[in-house]
């Protein structure tokens, strides 16, 4: 849709508009892989890395048309290509352990990705 928008082009979105995203700016994962390096961490140990936030398509899409007025978005019934079953992303163990904190929310990210598209 940002990359539509940006074109001049309409997003046609099939989407269940209950269904949870998660989404997690690249440079927060960046950051959370160097702090995880930085120390020891128990041996075998997973973490979630992502904002502990979760959107749903009708939230991102008002998240975008508040970026780029221009965006002309149109969510239709219908499934994600490759849904899957998405919880709440519990990242209180990256946070205790080696002190993960994201950075960017979904509006920050998506304003730094308009910016790189634009060149900035």
């Amino acid at each position: 849709m940002i990359e539509d928008a940006l074109a001049g082009n309409p997003s046609r979105i099939p989407c269940d508009p209950a269904f949870a995203y998660h989404y997690v700016y690249v440079e927060d994962v960046a950051a959370a892989v160097l702090r995880a390096l930085e120390g020891p961490l128990p041996r075998g140990a997973a973490y979630n890395i992502g904002t502990g936030v979760t959107h749903t398509m009708p939230e991102v899409a008002e998240t975008v048309r508040s970026i780029l007025v221009e965006a002309r978005i149109e969510l239709v019934s219908g499934t994600d290509a490759v849904a899957n079953v998405q919880d709440r992303i519990d990242i209180g163990r990256a946070t205790a352990d080696f002190g993960y904190r994201p950075r960017f929310d979904l509006a920050t990210g998506i304003e730094h990705y308009v910016d790189y598209l634009k060149g900035g």
